[in-house]
């Protein structure tokens, strides 16, 4: 088994997890569900700073194959904070 994950599996972890919610998610959220994500929660910037633009170069490739992730602002239990955040229409 490779040690590496694919981009293929990422995608779908990725997609996974913002199908299954009815709230959108935090960058930080969604990285520590995709487990290709997780070296940047934990990293030093470097490792940071790598996982963040795979990120962001995933969100950009599935919404130009037609999966539209959308990036919201939302708040937190209807308070007077808000917070950015992706979310995946459970009917796209």
């Amino acid at each position: 088994m490779a040690d590496r994950i694919s981009k293929l599996q990422r995608w779908l972890d990725l997609v996974a997890y913002l199908a299954s919610r009815r709230v959108p998610a935090t960058v930080e959220e969604v990285w520590a569900a995709v487990p290709a994500y997780g070296p940047g929660l934990a990293g030093d910037g470097r490792a940071h700073e790598t996982v963040r633009r795979m990120f962001e170069r995933d969100k950009e490739e599935l919404r130009a194959a037609g999966i539209p992730i959308g990036t919201v602002t939302f708040s937190l239990n209807y308070g007077p904070e808000e917070s950015h955040g992706y979310a995946l229409a459970r009917r796209d």
